[in-house]
């Protein structure tokens, strides 16, 4: 049987490049943001291209399929920065028709566009 823990202790470099990415690219703007109730589509679609935009999603659809303790990391990882909501993309996976996916998954796995 495989150690849960040994598992995640050997793929942190998720949570490694999700805190780097915090420091760096979130957490010098998120005052601001939070005072002007604005965030960066430019940093969420940053955000997207590490992969971490697609964490809650199924592998088929665009994750890089991590376990849900190794995807919490990462959210606790950026969450310090700035709190985004990362899992726009979980429902419509899990529950939407076909010709939903189809027409609306890609493009929110992406972040091209963005569930509000």
């Amino acid at each position: 049987m495989i150690d849960y823990f040994d598992l995640v202790a050997g793929r942190r470099e998720f949570q490694k490049v999700a805190r780097r990415f915090t420091v760096d690219r979130i957490t010098p703007n998120a005052a601001q943001w939070d005072e002007h109730h604005v965030y960066s589509r430019n940093v969420i679609k940053e955000v997207a291209e590490l992969g971490v935009a697609a964490i809650y999603v199924f592998e088929k659809s665009g994750s890089i399929a991590l376990e849900r303790l190794e995807a919490a990391l990462i959210m606790r990882a950026m969450a310090y920065g700035y709190s985004f909501n990362l899992i726009h993309n979980m429902a419509i996976d899990r529950f939407g028709s076909q010709t939903v996916k189809e027409k609306h998954l890609l493009s929110l796995v992406t972040i091209n566009r963005l569930a509000n």
